[in-house]
């Protein structure tokens, strides 16, 4: 595909659409005939309403993408195809087979069910597209082998970005003490290249890497809103196992059912003891810094007042995306519940959501009399005690009226 100008007033006949197919006997030569601007890897537009209409319908999450423009654009190696592919063939294999008219569509992550509408012109274009040479040529030469490499548990580096799926669950590595994991949803994944290539395979260097722009759930202020977070995967050569890169999608998790269940279950104790504000805990680890060290007593649980008294709170600090994307590629938010949502304990999450959210919280500890970061795995529930926290806290009492003003009396968790 090119990009360019003709170069005499009235362009040659058989460069324009409607006359694709009339014979032009004179010789078309670049650079008399076409100046060319740009030249373009191999792309596909889809025209077709019945494709448009299975795109729009089953991609509701794609930033950087957009399905709901007149002419749909797909180019070399039609990465966004490729994410949908199983999606799209199990369509066309319940029209062509089963017969069907409707197809329900369920994400396993999310929960949420899409119905697709299709007939039979429907079935026929989607085949013509999926078996189209330039989309066959890019499934039998790079992502049916990584596709085989999956099964293995491994992946390559050149085509890592098949593994991640904008709108998908992974698990990366977070804040905590040893390797802790926590869950993020892929917003989009970029390869930076150190000599300004664009593609992986075109001149490698050591010192490339692929950018993962992820985001989660954390509390700010009254309401759990949506949080940046980036993860790099540095250039390796052959084969990498997927579960030991820095983020995986879910299913390559070794107990797979076991580590989900886990993290929403911290997550749910998360939402209790950080929906109250205040919290008067019991810790009993190793405290999250850069030289960690073990604390065993009663904490205050209290993300507001850290980030007034802490003196790294800033490093705590972490974009804001709430207002970035804050809807699918169908106007109706498919990421809307899980954006700038009021925390109380009477509003229950969804699993999902749960999964989301951070393996730490922020205090005090009152042993030490120090702000600091704390490990959900040792945040355990305090026995009810007649002891004002507050009177623990070494500072003016202006500042100390000042949080009680702001945040309330420190309450017992609920269990």
């Amino acid at each position: 595909m090119v990009e360019g100008d003709h170069m005499t007033e009235s362009p040659r006949k058989s460069q324009l659409r409607h006359s694709f197919s009339q014979d032009d006997p004179a010789e078309f030569n670049i650079g008399v005939d076409f100046h060319v601007r740009r030249i373009l890897p191999t792309g596909l537009r889809i025209h077709s309403p019945h494709i448009q209409a299975v795109l729009r319908a089953l991609i509701r999450y794609y930033p950087g993408f957009d399905v709901q423009d007149i002419e749909i654009s797909f180019i070399y190696p039609f990465k966004e195809l490729f994410h949908y592919w199983e999606d799209l063939q199990y369509i066309l294999r319940q029209g062509r087979d089963g017969g069907e008219d409707e197809v329900v569509m369920c994400n396993p992550d999310t929960g949420s069910k899409v119905r697709i509408f299709c007939g039979g012109p429907t079935y026929e274009h989607l085949e013509t597209l999926l078996t189209a040479q330039p989309v066959r040529d890019a499934w039998e030469k790079l992502v049916q082998p990584e596709l085989e490499l999956y099964e293995s548990g491994h992946a390559s580096y050149d085509f890592l970005w098949l593994l991640f799926k904008p709108g998908d669950i992974v698990f990366a590595e977070t804040r905590g003490i040893g390797k802790k994991l926590a869950g993020f949803v892929v917003m989009r994944v970029t390869h930076v290249s150190c000599n300004k290539t664009g593609s992986p395979q075109l001149e490698p260097h050591p010192a490339d890497r692929w950018e993962l722009a992820l985001w989660n759930l954390a509390y700010d202020g009254g309401r759990l809103r949506r949080r940046a977070h980036t993860v790099y995967v540095h250039r390796f050569y052959g084969e990498r196992a997927i579960a030991d890169l820095p983020a995986f999608p879910i299913r390559f998790a070794p107990n797979q059912k076991k580590l989900r269940e886990e993290l929403i279950e911290r997550g749910k104790r998360y939402h209790r003891i950080i929906c109250d504000g205040q919290s008067h805990m019991r810790y009993n680890g190793s405290v999250i810094a850069e030289k960690a060290y073990h604390y065993q007593g009663e904490i205050i649980v209290d993300h507001q007042s850290y980030k007034l008294e802490a003196l790294d709170s800033r490093s705590m600090e972490m974009p804001d995306i709430s207002g970035e994307e804050p809807q699918d590629l169908r106007g109706e938010p498919l990421f809307s519940k899980f954006n700038d949502m009021e925390c109380s304990a009477a509003n229950e999450l969804e699993p999902a959501q749960y999964l989301l959210l951070p393996a730490y919280v922020l205090g005090f500890a009152l042993g030490k009399r120090e702000w600091a970061i704390f490990d959900m795995d040792f945040v355990e529930d305090l026995v009810e005690d007649e002891i004002d926290p507050m009177t623990y806290l070494i500072m003016d009492s202006d500042k100390s009226e000042l949080i009680e003003a702001a945040a309330g009396a420190p309450a017992q968790a609920q269990p």
